[in-house]
């Protein structure tokens, strides 16, 4: 059980969290192995990241669980994008049966906490929420042999320049979504988005969504030689 740290206010035997996992029994071994660990585990159970959106204020999770399968990661960056605007104080811990490098480093400017490998054992697991739970970010160390290895080309760094708020509202901009629903999902006022959106479109040069779909979309294909990738990097 985790123990009381200087700064630390959260009670130490309780954990909240949401897991968002398409696989039942892979959800049921999860919730069983943090129990063990932790005296009072409560849980919200999805198949799919937006079922988190309806969650009300006070359900909102602490440590949020992702799993994710192949078929997720043509849209786990917006996926994402979108769950950090909604639960802006969760942290994220994604756990990938694919280990797709190119991504990473997105993720990583995104605000996840933490990244597993989906073979990750009991003691791992532990591990990566007792370090996430205390500030820091983790990232398995299978990940950060696959770089010292000499795979880093397969990780591309963000080549877009935004910041942070910007690359959300650039990945809402290209699922369709108008400014006013941005703002309301981002419970931001509507002049604040269009001064946001305005600033992505100088940044990536471009004068409509369907250039900026195109532009973020080549910024993440491109063969560009990546930057040395620091897993924890802020």
């Amino acid at each position: 059980m985790r123990k009381n740290t200087p700064g630390n206010t959260r009670d130490p035997a309780k954990l909240k969290m949401a897991i968002v996992e398409a696989r039942p029994i892979f959800r049921k071994g999860l919730l069983t192995a943090l129990k063990e660990s932790y005296t009072e585990v409560s849980s919200f159970e999805a198949d799919e990241i937006e079922a988190l959106s309806g969650l009300a204020k006070e359900q909102a999770p602490e440590l949020v669980w992702i799993g994710i399968n192949s078929h997720d990661h043509p849209n786990i960056i917006q996926q994402i994008a979108g769950l950090s605007a909604r639960l802006p104080s969760a942290k994220v811990i994604l756990y990938d049966y694919k280990s797709d490098l190119k991504t990473i480093p997105r993720l990583l400017r995104l605000g996840i906490a933490g990244y597993l490998v989906a073979d990750f054992d009991v003691p791992e697991l532990l591990l990566c929420v007792n370090t996430v739970l205390d500030g820091k970010r983790y990232i398995s160390n299978e990940i950060i042999w696959k770089y010292l290895n000499n795979e880093s080309e397969e990780i591309e760094p963000p080549k877009t320049n935004l910041s942070k708020m910007e690359e959300v509202v650039a990945n809402y901009l290209t699922q369709g979504m108008s400014v006013s629903r941005i703002a309301e999902v981002m419970n931001r006022q509507i002049s604040t988005i269009s001064t946001v959106k305005a600033k992505v479109f100088k940044k990536m040069n471009v004068a409509n969504v369907l250039d900026l779909k195109d532009r973020l979309h080549r910024s993440t294909t491109s063969d560009e030689a990546a930057a040395p990738f620091n897993p924890d990097v802020r």
